[in-house]
């Protein structure tokens, strides 16, 4: 059991923890801009996503020119099926790999984006005296209350925060800050 106000109290402390460390990530962010290292990091993800993109188009077009070969008689069946399980494999490498940098760029791009939905909500909570209602319905997901008193609080965009957490030590540990 736990008092009404006791949890209010609980839920308002992970509230202006999480803006605190918002508002951290958002100086943070300011420098790492300033430094134009976000940038780079993005124009990377970017050339990996076309130089996979274009490795992809090729294995694609030696597969079509196998199949042309294959019906011009130009190879036997079992070079044309050794051929195409080789690059069947390595399309679908390719394929999957490229998928993951294009995940890992969305997720860049958003962490970091100054659209950033949780760093723009945090900032917007700046300044709550107090816990309302319209605070807890605009940044709390749920309040699990669990026997002794323990209490799980689970935040919206709790993803992004954590993404943004990610990318931003991620940097930090690439720089040597």
């Amino acid at each position: 059991r736990i008092t009404q106000k006791a949890l209010e109290e609980k839920v308002f402390e992970a509230v202006r923890t999480h803006i605190g460390i918002a508002l951290d990530y958002e100086e943070m962010m300011k420098k790492l801009k300033e430094g134009r290292y976000v940038d780079g990091m993005k124009k990377s993800l970017d050339q990996t996503v076309t130089r996979l993109s274009s490795r992809v188009k090729a294995v694609q077009g030696k597969r079509t020119k196998l199949y042309e070969d294959y019906v011009g008689g130009l190879l036997d069946e079992a070079e044309y099926v050794y051929a195409k399980n080789s690059f069947e494999k390595e399309f679908e490498e390719l394929n999957s790999e490229l998928e993951a940098v294009m995940e890992k760029r969305a997720e860049f791009t958003e962490a970091l984006s100054p659209e950033n939905r949780w760093l723009r909500l945090m900032e917007s909570m700046r300044d709550a005296e107090e816990m309302t209602k319209e605070l807890a319905d605009a940044v709390v997901e749920q309040v699990k209350v669990y026997e002794h008193g323990a209490i799980e609080i689970v935040m919206k965009y709790q993803d992004i925060f954590e993404l943004t957490g990610k990318y931003l030590e991620e940097i930090r540990k690439k720089r040597g800050v």
